[in-house]
């Protein structure tokens, strides 16, 4: 039987179109998209895993059943802390149950890529081996990227990074409290307090100071017990995550005014304390230094008199100069012989010498006195 030819041209266009859609449909089904890690180029061989840990589902990040319990709410590109606070807890449940991913290592440039990765999905990176002295911090990355005007499937993931034996992202403050002349002060009492970015409002306390700024919506939540200052007026936090801390004081020394101005504080570089005679001092990094100063009740009496140069009891040279000597010994009353110095004899001599002249005078004007009376008898004699 001939069939037709428009029959046959039908055909053959059906044909076309149900291959196309045959090759169309799985086409589209595995678009993939690829995560770009830019790392170090001194860190060329370090190995980097990725791991998928959830989904974006409505524009919204939906984590895995393993994750569940990680709260990703406060995720968003203005709250690096809370990406990083999220990572670092995901960090912990894929080391516990010891999940490799899939691993690539940094080239040249310092860079891992990560190809024909799902579109949708919620990524987690972490380095496996600290290679060489550079360990990255754990991060998140999802792939595509929605913005405004176009969808990017090609995703580059930043992340900072420490030398090894450091903790990372961490910094100390050493608050030193101080009064009149500077002087460290003893016994002050003071709260501590974090500022809290936040998205959820159900999650933030009733009774707390809140607001707004450039970095969104926060509260200020109070850290730990009341902190007093030490022998050396100091208070020394350590190991807090990079943020904006607050001292406010509760209790002033003694002698000294309330201040209760609140005192705000950066972190955002890495520092690590130790403690020396009593004294908190920089072992790596540069702690935040933060002096506080109380106005004192009483202000004290201060002297009109010049204070002395010497110490009591002591003379000073200028008047050693005008101490007359003490007086000679008197030897007549001593007992024992008489000790005579070179000059006493000098003078002794001196004197047997004027005497013995004088004696010596004497006798020759006597003898010429006698000699001239003699002559005088003779003459009347005669």
């Amino acid at each position: 039987m001939k069939r037709n030819p428009v029959f046959r041209i039908l055909a053959a266009f059906v044909a076309v179109i149900l291959l196309t859609a045959v090759i169309a449909i799985p086409t589209l089904a595995e678009q993939k998209g690829s995560i770009t890690f830019i790392g170090s180029a001194s860190a060329e061989g370090t190995a980097m895993t990725l791991i998928r840990v959830g989904k974006i589902a409505d524009g919204k990040f939906v984590l895995d059943d393993l994750y569940s319990e990680v709260d990703i709410s406060n995720i968003s590109d203005e709250d690096a802390g809370a990406l990083m606070e999220a990572a670092r807890s995901i960090d912990d449940i894929v080391e516990d149950n010891n999940i490799t991913g899939r691993v690539a290592r940094l080239d040249e440039a310092g860079e891992a890529l990560w190809e024909d990765v799902d579109l949708d999905g919620l990524y987690f990176i972490k380095q496996l081996d600290n290679f060489g002295t550079i360990i990255f911090q754990p991060t998140l990355a999802c792939c595509p990227i929605y913005e405004e005007s176009e969808t990017q499937y090609d995703v580059v993931a930043y992340v900072k990074a420490a030398f090894a034996g450091q903790e990372l992202f961490t910094g100390s403050i050493v608050l030193t409290k101080r009064g009149y002349k500077d002087a460290p002060l003893e016994n002050a009492v003071f709260t501590f307090w974090h500022k809290v970015y936040y998205t959820n409002s159900k999650k933030v306390p009733a009774d707390v100071e809140k607001g707004t700024d450039d970095g969104g919506s926060y509260y200020w939540k109070r850290l730990g017990k009341e902190l007093t200052t030490n022998e050396k007026g100091q208070i020394a936090v350590t190991q807090l995550p990079f943020g904006t801390y607050r001292f406010v004081e509760t209790k002033a020394p003694e002698g000294y005014k309330l201040d209760s101005t609140p005192h705000d504080i950066d972190v955002q570089v890495y520092s690590v304390l130790s403690i020396e005679n009593g004294a908190y001092i920089a072992v790596d990094g540069a702690p935040i230094s933060l002096d506080v100063y109380n106005a004192i009740l009483i202000e004290p009496q201060e002297s009109s008199e010049p204070e002395p140069s010497v110490m009591p009891g002591e003379i000073s040279a200028d008047e050693s100069s005008q101490v007359p000597p003490p007086p000679a010994p008197d030897q007549s009353s001593q007992s024992g012989p008489i000790q005579l110095t070179g000059d006493d004899i000098v003078k002794y001599v001196g004197i047997g010498a004027v005497v013995l002249i004088s004696l010596v005078v004497v006798i020759v004007f006597v003898l010429i006195g006698t000699g001239k009376d003699k002559k005088d008898e003779e003459e009347d004699k005669k």
